[in-house]
């Protein structure tokens, strides 16, 4: 009677089909004393067994997944979804800016002894708004610039 398992050197050359362990996913052996060895998963979906090759490797089992498995997964891979960006950093800048900007502290002016000094502070509080208008111009063009820089990575 012939052998099942011939030396072939670094080889073992198994003669007949090789029957491998079946086991329940809840009712797996210990992978620590399994080291190095080969099972079979019992996962049954929609009462049919679909069976999955693992190996242990020292720690847990290494789980080897189907063809028709691995096509679901590539399905998934080859249609991203594009995101559009723009408006979450728009939000993000409008909302972070206050924050970034040192404010000087208020400091109150005194109130005007006579009539003689008001049209000189009017003539200050005109120059400063339009020195703020120009500040605020100028944050606008820094939004649009750090906006126009984004790129999106698929």
């Amino acid at each position: 009677m012939p052998r099942v398992i011939e030396d072939g050197g670094s080889v073992a050359t198994i003669l007949k089909p090789l029957k491998i362990p079946v086991y329940e996913p809840g009712r797996l052996p210990d992978p620590v004393t399994c080291t190095g060895s080969i099972i079979l998963i019992n996962d049954r979906r929609d009462g049919n067994p679909r069976p999955s090759l693992a190996v242990s490797n020292g720690a847990s089992w290494d789980i080897y997944s189907r063809v028709d498995q691995a096509q679901q997964v590539t399905q998934i891979v080859q249609s991203p979804t594009t995101v559009e960006v723009t408006p979450l950093v728009v939000a993000a800048v409008r909302d972070m800016l206050p924050a970034l900007v040192t404010r000087a502290t208020q400091q109150a002016l005194p109130a005007p002894m006579d009539n003689q000094n008001t049209g000189a502070l009017a003539q200050a509080l005109l120059e400063l708004a339009e020195q703020m208008q120009a500040m605020q111009g100028r944050i606008v063009e820094i939004e649009q610039t750090a906006l126009g820089r984004v790129e999106v990575q698929p």
